[in-house]
Formats: structure tokens, C-alpha cells, sequence
């Protein structure tokens, strides 16, 4: 759970590149915590004992728990509860990222004290859960994608609403849109999520373009006048980040998503089909109102 957290908070911040953290996050999770030093962690074990065991295993074809079972030195309760510990002990990401040399240990503990102090980005936790109310999800939602839980919706709108009171606005007000059918003058943000096991997903942020140029501006911290290249660069960075931050966090419990570079439609005139819908959530900021959907890309074709 740190690692994911942690993990989400690094690429929030940008602190760290979505493929560095990528990387890092698959490595940790592959990293184990040896029986032998969790039994000392936890008091089971003294250096002692785990010296005698490291000697017996040299001279045996055993594992270490099998060993320590045979001398006595541990129950076979307790080894398997050592056991189901270490699969959830990973290796810390901020050890492998000082390894992989992404961040050096000033950086790293700089991070470290500010994401501490935050302590506040559990994506099921906190105000999230309150939101639901502004949360419309269709029927679609429960049954598309085999092991693409219902739930797994909840939780990118839970993180995008993060997301934009961390880069747009503060004081954005979630409101119920509804599945009404988008203006034809709404611009158009999408990227598409997908897997292997043929999940894909589109997600759809929508609004008339100076509400897009707000949302650019204030990601972009600073004033940008109109549609020009670093608005557009700022609109898709937005979109992409928040993507990267749900893609991230559902690679950490074993399900991987990857995504499509994000497109700009500031002509609108573009259709949503009711049956591709998945679930949507709008935002009331200072210049007007927003929405992000998911759409899904098999019930559209």
C-alpha cells in the first residue's frame, strides 16, 4: 500500500517520470524481504539462531523455514505466518529508485518528509467516498470487462477529483451532470486505457474551450491568453497525468493498463453513444462546468 501511495504521490508531484516509476514499482514488488530477517524483525529469531540455520543450510538441501521448523527454533504456525507476511512485504520504492539512481538521497528524503505531511492520499479514504452522489454510473459499468471490477470506476473518479483540486482549482465543486448528451460547442480531451485482456476504455474530459483554457492555465500555472501550442501541450498533460496516476495504481494490485497519447477536439460536433457509457462526473469552476467520462471502446464498435 506505501509503495503505490508513495508511488502516486511522486508522479502527482512530478517528482518522478510515469516509465521510471513504472519500472520501479515492478522491481519492488518482485523484491521480498528474506524469512530469516523478517523472523528477527518480528522477535522470532535472534543472530544466533539465524547464524546456526544459515549453517545447517549449507550442509542441507532445505529452505531456511524448514530448517529453523526441524532445529526447533520456530513453530509451524509461525512460519506460515512469516510466509503469508513476506508476500506483502515488498521492497520499498524509495530504496529502488536510489538504486536506479532516478532520484538522489537528498531528493528522496525531501519527498519523503512532504508526502508524510500531506498523509492524505488513500484513493479510498478521506472526503472521496463522499462524492458519490455527483458519480453517475451506468448499468454498462457492472458488467463490462471480466475482472475490471465495478469498483475499479469508483476509484478513477475518486483520483481525478484529487487531481483537480490539486492542479485546477481548489474550490471545484463535483456536481451530477448526468448522462445527458454533450453540447456540440464542448471541446473534447480522450485517452485511451486498454489491456491484454481486452479491456479498452476511452476517457473523456469535455467542456467548452475557455473552461478547457482554464483548466490549461491552472495546470500550466500561468495565464495563457488562448488556444495556443503550450494550452494544448498543458490540456493533454493534464488528461495524461491523471491516466498515469490510475494506470500506476491498478499495475500495483496486478492490473495493468496501458494508454493511447491523448487527443485534442476543439471543434466539438463529436457524438457519445448512451450504450458506450460507463460512469461520468462533472465540476463547476470559476468559468464553467466540466465532465469526465469513461466510455467504453468495445460497446462503441
Amino acid at each position: 500500500m506505501f509503495n503505490r501511495l508513495f508511488g502516486e504521490y511522486l508522479l502527482r508531484e512530478r517528482i518522478v517520470p510515469l516509465a521510471d516509476l513504472r519500472e520501479a514499482l515492478a522491481e519492488a514488488e518482485r523484491s521480498h524481504i528474506e524469512i530469516g530477517a523478517l523472523a528477527v524483525c518480528e522477535g522470532l529469531l535472534d543472530e544466533g539462531k539465524l547464524d546456526e540455520i544459515g549453517r545447517v543450510q549449507k550442509q542441507q538441501d532445505a529452505r531456511f523455514g524448514e530448517i529453523a521448523v526441524s532445529l526447533g527454533y520456530l513453530t509451524e504456525e509461525q512460519l506460515s505466518l512469516l510466509l503469508e507476511r513476506q508476500k506483502n512485504h515488498a521492497e520499498r520504492l524509495s530504496t529502488v529508485l536510489l538504486r536506479r539512481g532516478v532520484l538522489d538521497a537528498g531528493r528522496m528524503e525531501e519527498a519523503r518528509r512532504a508526502y508524510e505531511e500531506e498523509g492524505q492520499l488513500s484513493p479510498g479514504g478521506g472526503i472521496a467516498y463522499g462524492l458519490s452522489s455527483t458519480i453517475s454510473l451506468a448499468p454498462l459499468a457492472e458488467e463490462f470487462g471480466e475482472g475490471f471490477a465495478y469498483e475499479r470506476y469508483l476509484e478513477y473518479f475518486y483520483l481525478f477529483n484529487r487531481c483537480v483540486t490539486r492542479f485546477v482549482d481548489r474550490q471545484a465543486i463535483p456536481v451530477d451532470l448526468g448522462e445527458e448528451p454533450l453540447p456540440e460547442e464542448h471541446g473534447l480531451v480522450r485517452q485511451r486505457l486498454y489491456n491484454d485482456a481486452g479491456i479498452s476504455v476511452s476517457t473523456l474530459l469535455s467542456a467548452r474551450p475557455p473552461v478547457l483554457l482554464e483548466i490549461a492555465s491552472r495546470f500550466a500555472e500561468e495565464e495563457i491568453p488562448g488556444f495556443d501550442e503550450l494550452a494544448e501541450s498543458s490540456i493533454l498533460e493534464f488528461l495524461n497525468l491523471v491516466n498515469g496516476l490510475y494506470t500506476v495504481n491498478q499495475s500495483s494490485t496486478g492490473r495493468d493498463l496501458s494508454m493511447d497519447p491523448p487527443s485534442l477536439n476543439l471543434e466539438g460536433g463529436e457524438s457519445v453513444s448512451a450504450d458506450a457509457m460507463l460512469g461520468t462526473m462533472g465540476f463547476s469552476i470559476a468559468s464553467g462546468l466540466f465532465r469526465i467520462s469513461l466510455l467504453s471502446e468495445t460497446a462503441e464498435d
